[in-house]
């Protein structure tokens, strides 16, 4: 930040977290054209997914909780439906899901161990 004024960076405007990490915004997101997942199709592949995006958020900078936010408009069917039920059964009042947790729980219900 400059001045304790968030940076701007092509004409809008970006919070800068506390780990450094930049607030992204949806529309710059969606510009890059992120894959989708909808986990009804047995020729989607999870692994590429997660790495795909993963590539995405270092390349801007993107803040872990921040990835997991933007991640969740990927989600179409099925993984959205299980992302909607995973984030209504967390307890009230616990952090906000980062995106190593989304990953995790992601892989561990699209890819699980017994079939990697």
């Amino acid at each position: 930040t400059v001045g304790g004024q968030p940076e701007a960076r092509q004409g809008e405007q970006h919070a800068t977290t506390q780990t450094g990490g930049i607030e992204v915004t949806l529309a710059e997101f969606m510009k890059l054209k992120p894959p989708t997942f909808s986990g009804f199709d047995a020729s989607e592949d999870p692994q590429r997914f997660i790495d795909g995006l993963e590539r995405l958020w270092r390349a801007l900078g993107c803040s872990n909780i921040r990835a997991a936010e933007l991640t969740s408009f990927q989600l179409e069917g099925v993984a959205y439906d299980w992302f909607d039920t995973v984030s209504r059964g967390r307890e009230v009042g616990s952090p906000t899901m980062a995106w190593d947790e989304f990953s995790q729980l992601f892989m561990a219900r699209f890819l699980p161990e017994s079939v990697r």
